[in-house]
């Protein structure tokens, strides 16, 4: 796979994947024509225009550790467009995952509001208590790790 492309005054990327392809034009009788275009071709009259090979991604880069993620940033590397691999830690995906955790909590809540009414009432208990509260324990220091990622 051969990709050209440049940086724009933006600071993106303008990239194109060649690969032979065939063209419409038209002639100087103004007649509709067809023609195939190689990807040499292509490289030349993209090259003239400033167009520069850009690098593959490099899949070694794109791992990261838990809760990072990796943003490339393109850069003109003079013969070609070469790319920055920056990590970062995945504030969104710890996000998500502080929200997914706290609705799972809540949603034991009303276990917990019934076996205290039970209680109250001398009734036996319609959960097992302790099983309970080690599940809800382990949803909270999972809660708490996530938070501490946060603050760092």
């Amino acid at each position: 796979m051969i990709e050209y492309g440049y940086i724009n005054d933006s600071g993106y990327l303008v990239s194109e994947i060649l690969k032979v392809k065939e063209e419409v034009y038209k002639d100087k009788n103004n007649k509709t024509r067809k023609r195939i275009l190689s990807v040499e071709e292509q490289i030349k009259t993209l090259s003239d225009k400033g167009w520069k090979p850009v690098d593959a991604i490099d899949e070694d880069q794109m791992q990261c550790k838990e809760k990072e993620s990796v943003h490339l940033e393109p850069y003109d590397a003079i013969d070609h467009i070469a790319y920055h691999y920056n990590k970062h830690m995945d504030l969104q995906g710890i996000k998500k995952s502080l929200s997914l955790l706290r609705a799972n909590l809540a949603d034991s809540d009303y276990k917990i509001v019934k076996s205290y009414e039970c209680s109250l009432a001398g009734l036996d208990n319609p959960y097992d208590i302790y099983s309970l509260h080690i599940q809800r324990q382990a949803i909270r220091d999972k809660i708490n790790k996530l938070e501490k990622y946060l603050l760092e």
